[in-house]
């Protein structure tokens, strides 16, 4: 599926717009990328892949309804989440509001029978902005002055966990760094089991400037973030003037107190959104998660 994703969307940028038509004939405007991802399902429903027949545009009315599918679930412009928070009485001149937009835009399409938009007043406020200059670091781990004894990095006291970290505006590079952590324990295992070299890209996400309803994602540091552990990432702004959103640990530690419906909200939004990712992009040591073995 990764893969027919990728020739799907081979040559089009994150941001293309494909035109298409719905159920009822009427025009609407479509994320490539979420098309990319309802084409793969669709072929694996309708059992092509599994027969070895060559993939091809599925004809119009076969297969299951697309009234449930992702694509249609998801036809709701960005710009009308804007709009909607706007009416909602939320300040589209806050810190970091173009995520507060991805935000509610995810749970008003994927989650709407549970969602309350004001549940993420609490969410957007505990949300920062910083700019960062070229080559600035926006993370990395810091490990304390040489330990007497190796350590986990999951262990919680190693160091302060990363933020979850969105691009409003500029470049962002993620790059392997585990092989600067030599007190950590694990990592050099992982780095060869998973075939991870010295300042390997694990990601890298660029955004022109943009209308304030646009940012781009979380960035991977999510797992570190919900365990409360070290990242073996390195992120850096790699152009001047690169401005993110973050939301620190101690700050979400105290939506769980004060808001837990917020706090809720985030977990849901992230959930659903790193599992529609998971079959748009390949994920560093992505396969080796989905295909672990369960055993006691």
């Amino acid at each position: 599926p990764v893969a027919a994703a990728e020739a799907t969307t081979q040559g089009l940028p994150g941001s293309s717009v494909v035109l298409v038509k719905d159920c009822d004939d009427g025009v609407r405007f479509v994320d490539a990328m979420v098309l990319a991802v309802e084409f793969v399902e669709e072929c694996i429903i309708l059992g092509r892949t599994k027969r070895g027949d060559s993939i091809s545009t599925p004809s119009p009315g076969a297969g299951r309804p697309r009234a449930n599918s992702i694509r249609s679930s998801m036809l709701a412009p960005l710009q009308n989440a804007w709009e909607e928070l706007s009416i909602a009485g939320f300040d589209a001149n806050q810190p970091a509001f173009a995520a507060v937009v991805d935000m509610h835009w995810w749970l008003s399409c994927l989650h709407t029978s549970a969602y309350c938009v004001s549940d993420l007043r609490p969410l957007a406020a505990a949300l920062e902005e910083h700019i960062f200059d070229e080559n600035e670091v926006i993370y990395s781990l810091e490990l304390p002055e040489r330990l007497s004894h190796t350590v986990h990095i999951a262990r919680t006291a190693v160091a302060a966990p990363p933020p979850l970290i969105w691009l409003l505006e500029g470049e962002v590079e993620h790059c392997w760094n585990g092989h600067n952590l030599a007190d950590c324990s694990h990592l050099a295992d992982l780095q060869q089991s998973c075939g991870i070299r010295a300042n390997m890209r694990l990601e890298k996400a660029s955004l022109e400037r943009s209308p304030v309803w646009q940012c781009l994602g979380p960035l991977r540091t999510t797992v570190a973030f919900s365990g409360v552990m070290g990242h073996a990432g390195r992120l850096v702004a790699t152009r001047a003037g690169t401005r993110v959103a973050l939301l620190h640990r101690a700050r979400y530690t105290q939506l769980l107190r004060e808001s837990p419906e917020a706090a809720d909200l985030l977990n849901i939004y992230l959930t659903k959104k790193q599992f529609v990712d998971a079959a748009r992009f390949y994920q560093t040591m992505g396969l080796q998660v989905w295909k672990r073995v369960i055993s006691s």
